[in-house]
């Protein structure tokens, strides 16, 4: 991490109450599939047992396209590996008319990186994700003309965020609103490079009138374009795997409206043979991004720009085989996760779109080729949906894939969910790797709920003052010697004009609480302070949170002006 330490007046502390003005209570998030059960009760400290608890969100409709609400747990059947499940958890996600909808409005020094609605609880979220990485450069034009018109068309409340991918890499464009004239005019104000990563890597034989020289030169052409097509799949499964940390905290689900000319599945290694042991295989960085959101909830409606759709792409469930993956990057070896869906005869690797119906198929989403009408379908999906919940013996965690399968009574109605769940237990986690990957993530991250402010210091000159609050449900606690113990790093970073890091200070909470004091703060919340020196182009501060045992991470970023600086009139406090 770059920049230099700075020493600061004030330590951490520990308050009672949630911050001043901008109290709001979020719910406790929901486990992803194959997160440990936790005791639901806020009286008592949340202890770790064996017991995994998967989640579904369920999506029902009618043959017509409506969805289908008033259902209750004894009309759902689920199977996990061929065996039906009893459903523990039943829930019914129902949100009310989109004008009643509307976000909840914070003060202008105060941010949070969950978004909620006025009366505190979640909204439904869609993200459009225009990919011009993945889109070649004459297509370009007709995606942001697209994305236009389908910004035009959503209705008040609509809670939409707008990011781009492109050649300079990852951005927000407009993060949650539900202001359908404020996105829009943020997305008309970019200008966007015109990417031509696309064409770059597409290969095309040379004639020479040579044969030995033209076929020297056609292999050390394909050499080239599979190096930068590789770079392109890492960067856009990285970017995904991004989109899926920033959204996990938000409870219930989410969309991704994901418009992108797609990316292939395999390089060919050699022209002398198509199929060779030298061959480069991208499953794998597919299928863990794959994974990441489906661990986040969220579902994918990947959108074609080139307005066709191929056989991969209108039945992407027919394409999906059980079986084993290919190796990493380079070799054809096996993944060694048994069960995880692979790609069948249609995956000719020809066709990008293979790698989008996979991603619709395994998130519950929908394929489609108008941006409109997906930005629409996606933000109607969410209006009722169900979340369903099961218990998977310690027995049963096997590290494979499962196979999952939601039913419903009634004829005529069309059920969608994911497909199924690795069942695999978390790593031991990296906290110096979750900070740095914290640190230069173009997103913030939304697994620990932290709602912040900036205000002047009272105690210090030309000094801002940096409070935040966590959820301590949200850390992972262990009961020792009478009271619930645990350790978080906290790293405040200063950013700088055109995204340069500046100042950083790191600091370790220790955390002793009795449970009285922990049912109190379960309540309120935890406040935590810090007096900053802002250095003189600092332009944000973002804030990361780690918690020592789970490793999960929590980040905000905040602007920062002269109006959040106290004066150079301001006394010290005597000590």
């Amino acid at each position: 991490m770059r920049g230099t330490p700075l020493r600061f007046a004030s330590s951490v502390v520990l308050a009672s109450s949630l911050l001043a003005q901008t109290s709001t209570q979020l719910p406790a998030t929901t486990a992803p599939a194959g997160s440990p059960v936790t005791s639901s009760d806020q009286g008592a400290a949340k202890i770790e047992v064996t017991t995994r608890l998967v989640l579904l969100n369920v999506l029902v409709r009618h043959h017509g396209g409506s969805p289908v609400g008033g259902l209750s747990k004894d009309d759902f059947e689920v199977t996990d590996e061929g065996r039906q499940q009893k459903i523990n958890l039943f829930v019914v996600n129902q949100f009310s008319v989109p004008s009643t909808r509307f976000a909840r409005t914070l003060p202008r020094n105060v941010v949070t990186n969950r978004p909620s609605s006025e009366e505190g609880a979640p909204p439904d979220v869609t993200v459009m994700l225009v990919d011009l990485y993945n889109t070649k450069p004459m297509e370009q034009v007709d995606v942001r003309r697209e994305v236009l018109k389908s910004l035009k068309k959503l209705l008040p409340g609509d809670q939409v965020a707008i990011y781009m991918l492109d050649s300079n890499g990852f951005a927000i464009v407009r993060d949650f609103t539900n202001n359908a004239e404020s996105a829009k005019a943020a997305f008309e104000r970019i200008t966007p490079p015109t990417g031509r990563e696309h064409e770059r890597t597409m290969f095309d034989r040379g004639i020479t009138g040579k044969d030995r020289i033209g076929a020297m030169l056609d292999e050390s052409r394909l050499t080239f374009s599979n190096f930068l097509t590789g770079n392109r799949i890492a960067n856009t499964c990285a970017s995904l795997r991004t989109v899926a940390d920033h959204m996990s905290g938000i409870v219930g689900r989410k969309n991704l409206v994901w418009i992108t000319g797609g990316i292939p599945m395999e390089l060919f290694g050699s022209l002398e043979r198509i199929s060779n042991e030298s061959n480069q295989y991208f499953e794998s960085y597919v299928v863990q991004a794959g994974q990441a959101l489906n661990n986040a909830n969220i579902a994918v409606y990947p959108v074609d720009p080139r307005g066709m759709m191929s056989e991969c792409l209108s039945k992407p469930s027919q394409q999906l085989d059980s079986g084993k993956l290919p190796g990493p990057v380079g070799t054809a070896g096996n993944w060694n996760v048994p069960g995880l869906p692979t790609f069948g005869p249609c995956a000719d690797y020809d066709h990008d779109g293979t790698t989008m119906a996979h991603m619709a198929d395994v998130t519950g989403g929908k394929a489609f080729h108008d941006i409109a009408h997906a930005v629409r379908q996606a933000v109607d999906d969410s209006s009722v949906t169900y979340t369903l919940g099961y218990y998977v013996a310690a027995s049963d965690w096997n590290n494979g894939y499962h196979k999952v399968k939601v039913a419903v009574r009634g004829s005529g109605l069309n059920v969608r969910t994911k497909k199924g769940y690795l069942a695999q237990d978390k790593p031991t986690p990296n906290n110096m790797q979750s900070m740095n990957d914290a640190v230069w993530s173009p997103l913030d991250s939304s697994r620990l709920s932290i709602t912040a402010r900036v205000d002047p210091s009272p105690a210090l000159p030309n000094t801002s003052r940096v409070s935040f609050a966590i959820e301590p449900a949200e850390l992972n606690l262990r009961e020792e010697g009478g009271k619930y113990r645990g350790a978080a790093n906290v790293l405040f970073m200063q950013q700088q004009k055109g995204g340069q890091h500046g100042a950083e200070l790191m600091k370790t909470i220790k955390i002793a609480l009795t449970p009285e004091r922990y049912k109190v703060l379960l309540a309120s919340g935890m406040i935590l302070n810090e007096d900053l020196g802002i250095q003189p182009d600092t332009v944000a501060v973002r804030i990361i949170v780690v918690d020592h045992s789970s490793g999960a991470t929590g980040s905000v970023t905040m602007a920062v002006g002269p109006e959040d600086k106290s004066g150079s009139n301001v006394t010290p406090p005597a000590r």
